[in-house]
């Protein structure tokens, strides 16, 4: 049985629907992980549940929200911040981003409510801050390089969001399938430690004991392997029909041949495509010609799935459905982490792809009405990891 945390774990839950989140990953560290009373959660009051009379002194909670221009608020008596945040290990639980569930909220007023609890945060000791996001935004500047030798230039968000986190404290990053890797190198530049998961992946490779399992390790370990757990399911309820893997471009190549081994999939059981224009139009594809499937082997009763970090407008899918359907296909899927969908309407429009199978990692309302199907996976993913980082923090401090 691994030895218990002597240093505690504080969840403290963002606005919106982190607290729920926040709750679901309070109950996985305390039950499957066995970490009992050295993990706590702190969940903020809203403006609008904070007495108008209460005095604003030591002894004043720690609220979090908006003022009536919408304004980020956050804050917090002495007495709050010595009694219950002083000494821990905070990890901040938040989604950053909201479509439509919170319509005041925009990934801006996200980020600000993030610095703000680790402005008021500062004023205690702590034992490292991490900042807990299924969803991590402001990564689409990941290519810059790229674009400025055309001469194109492009505010470099990821940066700045790097940047500004580190003058507010924050240590450490725990998110999932982030778009861009980069968010890796720009985090250990200014000293933040990134933890990226990885939804796609097996956890055959995941040692128990490490993670703190016993008589639940079997169960959890499922949980930590969502998209291959699905697939695995998803063959066993259709024997007769065969599954092919499709690799979008070259950002996605790895992630496909990867899930495709651990699904026990061959080289047989993937096409390679290829854009062909580059462009904020719709895009067009071709089967690269070393693909083992082609538009001459095409069997129009597979299932082709693909696998994929983000959908936002659906251009990129739709396009490969639209190329497969025209071949006579039948059952074209994308497989995502992230339906990020600003524009509900241009999936609504979508007529070539028969679902859009993602990770609970963005929330949408009535997710059906825009062909979503989620795998309530979050919680499980992102408590493993927030385990893992806190038992690397016990580790340097018993080693100090």
């Amino acid at each position: 049985m691994q030895k218990k945390p002597q240093s505690r774990l504080l969840l403290v839950s963002g606005t919106g629907d982190s607290p729920k989140l926040a709750e679901s990953i309070y109950r996985e560290l305390r039950d499957s992980y066995q970490m009992r009373d050295s993990v706590q959660i702190l969940t903020p009051r809203r403006p609008d549940k904070v007495d108008v009379n209460i005095i604003k002194n030591r002894t004043y909670p720690l609220v979090v929200g908006m003022f009536q221009d919408s304004e980020t608020r956050v804050d917090v008596g002495r007495n709050e911040l010595l009694d219950e945040i002083r000494g821990k290990h905070i990890a901040i639980i938040k989604y950053m981003y909201t479509p439509k569930r919170f319509p005041h909220m925009h990934v801006n007023d996200h980020m600000q409510e993030v610095k703000a609890l680790l402005d008021v945060i500062k004023h205690t000791d702590t034992l490292k801050r991490t900042l807990v996001a299924p969803y991590l935004p402001y990564l689409r500047s990941h290519s810059n390089e790229k674009y400025e030798k055309r001469g194109f230039y492009q505010y470099d968000s990821l940066t700045d969001m790097v940047e500004s986190f580190s003058r507010k404290g924050l240590d450490g990053i725990i998110c999932i399938d982030p778009h861009s890797d980069k968010i890796v190198e720009k985090g250990r530049e200014y000293s933040i430690n990134v933890n990226v998961i990885d939804p796609f992946q097996s956890s055959s490779h995941i040692n128990p004991y490490k993670l703190g399992l016993n008589s639940t390790a079997e169960k959890v370990l499922l949980q930590l392997q969502p998209f291959l757990e699905h697939f695995i399911r998803k063959k066993e309820e259709l024997k007769d029909k065969k599954f092919v893997f499709i690799s979008l471009d070259g950002g996605t190549e790895r992630r496909t041949e990867q899930f495709l081994i651990n699904g026990g999939l061959g080289w047989d059981d993937i096409m390679y495509m290829v854009k062909l224009r580059d462009s904020l139009g719709k895009p067009i594809f071709s089967i690269k010609g070393f693909s083992k499937i082609n538009e001459s082997s095409l069997d129009k009763n597979s299932v082709y799935i693909l696998p994929d970090d983000i959908i936002d407008s659906g251009g990129s899918a739709e396009g490969v459905a639209r190329l497969l359907k025209s071949k006579g296909v039948k059952q074209v899927e994308l497989w995502c982490t992230h339906a990020v969908v600003p524009d509900r309407k241009k999936i609504e429009d979508l007529t070539q792809l028969d679902k859009i199978l993602t990770l609970d990692t963005i929330l949408h309302e009535n997710p059906e009405e825009i062909h979503i199907e989620y795998l309530n996976a979050s919680s499980h993913l992102l408590a493993a990891e927030i385990f893992k980082a806190h038992m690397r923090l016990e580790e340097e401090r018993s080693t100090v």
